[in-house]
């Protein structure tokens, strides 16, 4: 598996610490693992881009029947290939396909299909039809691709270009040939006007591939914001975003840093943590005049919800129980955004005995630290 996974621009020692899964940081270089949601089946760390590599590999190839050169006027049908070329059986998922010609307006692309098995491919075509002037013509593709793993998923979206070539349209020639076919002698002359036309304003096809080219793609940062796929409100917290703990008993909280846990989760509930050889990461209890508040706290489940980092939007999913942020109460199972300044109520019951408060630091449109508060009586 490390040989399969790993990448030029990832560390060899940090793979090798990440398969111990208590290993948050590196032995070696001390630097945070990032692993990947599917980890236990790709084994796979974030790139210095934001993703698995292992598990999100598309290949975009433009196939041999294509055509890149015709005349002003004309239209082409770029036939391409998508091919998932994961090195673990891991499928991936197409989200959406999109096309524009000369920086206009962004066209969607159906697809028949949706889901690539690792090895595969699947066909799809892109017309270009605004093909005016002379000159190199760009059709631009922004493909969305998702991997996936039990409730959780990752969006990832990567651009390509294809240059077309475009012509003159050729002037028509138009030839006559005028023939007798009397002799001079003869009193009846018959004169049969031939015409040949010569269009040349037609398609060419002399730059037909004769195998298939590879279309570079490149990861569309800017793109995935525009269109919504990965963070919110023109902010995306970072995968590596630093979270520090205030208000919290002793023992209660991890220390600050990244989510470094194997499954990139941060567990809340009202059972031990693991710094107390529990389960949970952060422990909820309430108190009331210096001592824990029974009452109020067993309406705080062992393992109440979930605090995670997906598609560049910090989230939370409720899990013993349903969970007020804000005004709105997040039924079991479900998940839901966490926003600057936001307030967890984790007990519906007595709201107002303990809240946790998330302040997010940006910079440059990056949240790269998160400060929670536990609020309350102590």
């Amino acid at each position: 598996m490390l040989s399969q996974t790993l990448k030029s621009n990832q560390k060899q020692c940090c793979y090798r610490a990440a398969l111990n899964q208590s290993n948050g940081y590196c032995t070696e270089c001390g630097g945070p693992l990032l692993r990947c949601i599917a980890f236990e089946e790709c084994g796979g760390l974030l790139s210095q881009a934001g993703h698995c590599e292992v598990c999100v590999a598309p290949r975009l190839l433009l196939t041999a029947d294509s055509v890149r050169e015709t005349s002003v006027g004309g239209t082409l049908v770029l036939n391409l290939e998508l091919q998932n070329m994961a090195s673990v059986p891991r499928p991936l998922f197409v989200k959406s396909v999109r096309a524009r010609e000369q920086q206009g307006d962004w066209q969607s692309v159906d697809l028949p299909w949706d889901r690539l098995e690792a090895g595969t491919s699947a066909p799809f075509s892109v017309k270009a039809d605004e093909l005016k002037k002379a000159g190199t013509h760009e059709v631009e593709l922004l493909i969305a691709v998702a991997s996936r793993f039990q409730w959780r998923e990752e969006v990832v979206a990567f651009s390509g270009r294809i240059t077309i070539q475009v012509e003159d349209a050729k002037p028509v020639s138009v030839q006559q040939n005028i023939y007798n076919t009397a002799g001079e002698s003869q009193t009846g002359v018959t004169i049969v006007p031939t015409l040949r036309i010569n269009n040349q304003d037609q398609r060419r096809e002399t730059s037909r591939n004769t195998t298939p080219s590879e279309i570079a793609l490149t990861r569309a940062s800017v793109l995935e914001t525009q269109f919504g796929l990965r963070g919110t409100g023109g902010n995306r917290v970072r995968r590596d975003a630093r979270f520090s703990w205030v208000g919290f008993e002793p023992g209660n909280s991890p220390a600050s840093g990244p989510i470094v846990a194997a499954d990139s989760l941060v567990k809340f509930g009202r059972s031990r943590t693991q710094l107390q050889n529990g389960p949970n990461d952060v422990r909820l209890l309430a108190f009331a005049d210096g001592t824990v508040d029974e009452e109020t706290s067993r309406s705080i489940s062992r393992h109440h919800f979930n605090v995670y980092i997906e598609n560049d939007r910090l989230m939370l999913q409720a899990i013993g129980a349903a969970v007020r942020i804000d005004d709105f109460t997040l039924p079991r199972g479900e998940a839901k955004e966490l926003t600057p300044n936001c307030r967890v109520h984790p007990s519906l019951t007595s709201p107002d005995a303990l809240s946790l408060q998330f302040e997010f630091e940006a910079q440059h449109n990056e949240v790269t630290s998160i400060r929670v508060s536990r609020l309350g009586a102590n």
